[in-house]
């Protein structure tokens, strides 16, 4: 009996398809959700840094600016012959080269921390309240000139004086191009010094003695050369209406023969202001006529938020300072008497610049130089850099007993 034979081909087995589950893709998208913003979170912190940074970077590369063209002017104050203070009409003494409003008002009118006399700004540029303001006179930013003492004395008009072309001590040319009245430093109404041999001794009641040169102010105009000598460029005459109180007592007749140099004065003013963009800004303003202006003003640097100025007076004329002969300074914010100003041997400033944008997470306060207002509020929340420099007097005679 034959066997049936079994067939080879057996049923197929079913398997279970390969997937994941509702409940896993939620949980997956979820971890890949937390990672994407943690590393959007990582980003932003990232950027925010490298942004802060730049800022910080820009911040000192402002201050280095700032510093040099502050340190510049100042150390120039009175080279033209300006004394630090004169005697005035009531034969007191009061600032001359170098002048300080201290911790001013949101106004365009400053006044002087010394001898509270007052100063008119640009109008449309207010200070930022509570910085100081410093005045630098007497900057000489054009060559000396050489004069010839007897130009003083023209047939003429005896109030005339002629420039050369050529140094009367050293034959040298001195090119001032003083026809060319467009020029800024050949304008007319541009104050010009004549400095003269005959000394000016400025003696405070602290002792001691500062002996100068003695000096008249005048007035350039655009009066032509009368063709008498073949050294004249143009001439310029005395105004008696401006300037007058730079001109101490006692110099008038002037001896024609003493006069031996003469320049372009300019008159800076240095102070923080906001400009256009509402941020604070370093201002310098230059006068460009008389005493009262008017000014041009030039936005030096932006992000300066304060200013402050100390002055160091040699009290005891020893040729140094102490911590008490600091004044409008952390130690002592009294302001020094018109005598004691008459031993300024060093002014200190310091700047206090911000960052373009604000740092959200930063707290820290900044240490505010000099006697000047903590940060509060919305400024809080800036990054600052404060710089302080020390700029010795270089072109006055020290006070000496």
């Amino acid at each position: 009996m034959r066997t049936p034979r079994t067939s080879s081909f057996a049923a197929p087995k079913r398997h279970l398809e390969a997937g994941f589950s509702l409940m896993e893709a939620m949980v997956a998208l979820l971890l890949l959700t937390l990672i994407i913003g943690a590393f959007l979170v990582m980003m932003n912190t990232f950027s925010g840094l490298v942004k802060i940074q730049g800022n910080i970077a820009d911040t000192t590369e402002n201050m280095r600016y700032t510093m040099a063209a502050l340190v510049r002017v100042t150390r120039m104050a009175g080279t033209g012959g300006l004394p630090i203070v004169y005697p005035n009409a009531a034969g007191n003494l009061a600032p001359l080269a170098v002048d300080v409003a201290n911790n001013v008002n949101a106004s365009t009118g400053f006044t002087s921390a010394i001898s509270s006399t007052n100063w008119t700004a640009i109008a449309s540029r207010p200070a930022v309240a509570g910085t100081d303001v410093l005045r630098i006179r007497g900057v000489m930013t054009s060559p000396q000139y050489d004069v010839f003492g007897g130009n003083f004395n023209q047939p003429v008009n005896p109030t005339y004086i002629d420039v050369p072309e050529t140094s009367p001590w050293s034959t040298d040319p001195l090119n001032p191009s003083f026809n060319d009245m467009s020029q800024p430093l050949n304008a007319a109404g541009k104050p010009f010094l004549i400095s003269l041999q005959f000394p000016l001794d400025i003696a405070p009641s602290i002792g001691g003695l500062r002996r100068y040169a003695a000096y008249r102010i005048v007035e350039a105009t655009n009066v032509a050369s009368s063709g008498t000598s073949p050294n004249e460029v143009q001439r310029f005459t005395f105004d008696d209406s401006i300037y007058s109180s730079f001109n101490p007592g006692g110099l008038a007749p002037v001896p024609s023969t003493q006069a031996y140099a003469c320049g372009y004065l300019d008159d800076f003013i240095f102070y923080v202001a906001e400009n256009n963009f509402g941020e604070p800004s370093l201002y310098r303003l230059r006068i460009d006529d008389d005493v009262a202006g008017p000014f041009t003003a030039e936005e030096l640097v932006p992000n300066v938020s304060n200013f402050q100025v100390a002055l160091g007076c040699d009290l005891n004329v020893d040729g140094s300072l102490t911590a008490n002969e600091w004044f409008l300074s952390e130690g002592n914010a009294a302001a020094p008497s018109a005598d004691q100003f008459a031993g300024l041997r060093e002014v200190r400033l310091s700047v206090v610049s911000r960052t373009q944008d604000p740092d959200r997470n930063w707290t820290a306060d900044a240490d505010m130089p000099e006697n000047a207002a903590n940060l509060s509020g919305g400024d809080l929340l800036y990054r600052y850099r404060t710089v302080t420099v020390r700029v010795a007097l270089r072109s006055h005679p020290q006070l000496a007993q």
